[in-house]
């Protein structure tokens, strides 16, 4: 079976959308680890950007 260019498109917008999801949930992460940390008892901000 002979792949076109619109099912061409469709499998590299899908990988796109997997490599996505995965950087978002990665910066979800963080977000969250960064507002554990500000919820601390003696947070600085002098901490968090050295």
């Amino acid at each position: 079976m002979k792949m076109g260019v619109g099912d061409l498109f469709i499998r590299l917008t899908l990988a796109l959308f997997e490599q996505l999801e995965k950087v978002t949930l990665l910066f979800l992460g963080n977000q969250q680890h960064l507002n554990d940390y500000i919820g601390k008892e003696g947070f600085s901000q002098s901490e968090v950007a050295s």
